[in-house]
């Protein structure tokens, strides 16, 4: 994966970043998150090998984005058992 970038709610206009990656100063642009599986690795240490790499993220609270995705859980007020 080598970008992400998480908007929220639209807000005069704007969409506020709620999660993006960090600047880590690295020199050319690391992957954000690199995934390795092997199998039979020649050291012979092991049958099978997973190997998760991830980058550094800011992340962002937005309450307004909270909320609106919060009502999207809410249940029904006059639930009805038929259905």
């Amino acid at each position: 994966m080598q970008q992400l970038k998480i908007t929220g709610t639209s807000q005069n206009g704007q969409e506020p970043l709620l999660a993006y990656p960090l600047n880590t100063g690295t020199l050319g642009k690391p992957s954000l998150l690199s995934v390795l599986f092997e199998t039979n690795p020649l050291d012979r240490l092991c049958d099978q090998r997973l190997k998760m790499t991830a980058q550094p993220l800011e992340m962002m609270y937005d309450a307004e984005t909270v909320i609106r995705l919060s009502d999207v859980f809410k249940p029904p007020e006059k639930p009805s058992l038929k259905q």
